[in-house]
């Protein structure tokens, strides 16, 4: 029989410090199948942190696409929206304007001329709406409004009939 090398005391003391480790890796173990994550990076890398790192870019990459997407789709969804409703402000002037041509019992030429006025307003108005800070039909300018009010508009094409000597409908 080949007799160990190691007295009484000093093979307690190994199995012990054996014992220590044991229950470390078996506690490190457990921590990291429950929780799915590696305990010790450095230790696994082995120093090479490249695949961690390239992670890491790889997910701020992400990050920002999926930022850029949902603020692409909430533009989407409210430029869709403000043209919804210059369509629907549209078909109720045009029906407006068919009753009032049509029907002795349609609105006066001066209800069809505030309705068609109010009207142009409610679309400027969507058209100038702003999301977020930026305005949707602005194109590259998004910090400043499309279009301006419906009164300057107005006035604005009025200065121009004006001066190019338009005082009837025919002209």
């Amino acid at each position: 029989m080949i007799g160990s090398n190691l007295g009484d005391l000093s093979q307690s003391y190994s199995l012990r410090q054996r014992n220590t480790a044991l229950k470390a890796d078996i506690a490190r173990l457990t921590t990291e199948l429950s929780t799915g994550q590696i305990a010790d990076v450095r230790r696994v890398l082995d120093g090479n942190t490249g695949y961690l790192t390239d992670l890491e870019r790889k997910m701020d990459i992400l990050e920002g696409y999926t930022v850029a997407t949902t603020e692409a789709a909430l533009f989407a969804e409210a430029s869709q929206d403000a043209l919804g409703r210059l369509q629907d402000i549209g078909a109720d002037l045009s029906n407006s304007f068919l009753l009032a041509g049509s029907s002795a019992i349609g609105g006066s030429g001066s209800d069809t001329v505030a309705e068609a006025r109010n009207a142009l307003s409610a679309m400027l108005g969507t058209l100038n709406a702003d999301i977020g800070g930026r305005h949707m039909f602005s194109g590259t300018a998004t910090d400043q409004p499309p279009l301006g009010s419906a009164d300057a508009l107005l006035t604005d094409l009025r200065a121009a009939l004006t001066a190019s000597g338009a005082t009837t409908p025919a002209d």
